[in-house]
């Protein structure tokens, strides 16, 4: 069940992105619903010539993905409300209390800061610890909601059975985005607070999610 809220979190930004997006930008007369979206999406295909072959295919992945943000968040709802949510397993509950805390402050700070960067893009591109548009901030607000609202739900069921799928996504995702970062370091301003900042989040993550793999692990074997 928890899959579905995560997949619901993940896409119901866009889908509010656009209805809302022109209206954040004050400018709600001179684009149709989903109007900055496409257009965004059309000049990151870097699409020029509106009678190439390219463009129709670019066109095509451009609304396949307006089509999916709306149906995935439905077929989400659809999978959460559906059927009542079952009981957490009766064996391998989570004993440590700092485990759930743990998921709770993560959960809580995600879902702030795509809320961030869903209703104040330009300042989150301010302060982000590389250069991006605030077209991009928006939509980082989409899986970061995701992971935010995954660790929530982790720590109301508080069971490892449950845990460590998530755990393992959780720890390869951090796992990659510390070797890419790495990788591309000019991007960064060095010593930056943005920088410290962004390095501490993913080692957290990263531990975090060590240590709870290495917990479902050992608790789902019992």
């Amino acid at each position: 069940m928890w899959f579905s809220y995560v997949t619901g979190a993940m896409m119901i930004i866009p889908v509010l992105a656009l209805a809302l997006i022109p209206l954040v930008n004050g400018d709600i007369t001179s684009h149709a619903l989903g109007g900055n979206f496409i257009e965004a999406s059309v000049n990151f295909y870097d699409v020029t010539d509106t009678t190439s072959t390219f463009n129709e295919v670019a066109m095509a992945i451009v609304w396949f993905w307006v089509i999916a943000y709306i149906l995935f968040p439905l077929a989400a709802a659809w999978l959460a409300w559906g059927a009542p949510p079952p009981a957490p397993p009766s064996r391998g509950l989570i004993a440590p209390r700092w485990i759930p805390v743990f998921l709770r402050v993560q959960g809580a700070l995600l879902v702030a800061l795509a809320a961030a960067c869903f209703t104040a893009p330009k300042w989150v591109a301010a302060i982000w610890p590389w250069k991006i548009s605030t077209f991009l901030a928006q939509v980082y607000s989409g899986p970061l909601l995701a992971y935010g609202v995954g660790s929530l739900v982790l720590a109301a069921r508080r069971n490892w059975e449950e845990t460590l799928i998530p755990a393992i996504g959780f720890l390869v995702f951090s796992g990659l985005a510390v070797i890419g970062s790495c990788r591309h370091l000019a991007l960064f301003a060095a010593g930056s607070p943005s920088e410290i900042a962004w390095f501490a989040a993913l080692g957290s993550v990263l531990l975090g999610s060590a240590v709870l793999v290495v917990g479902a692990a050992r608790g789902g074997a019992r």
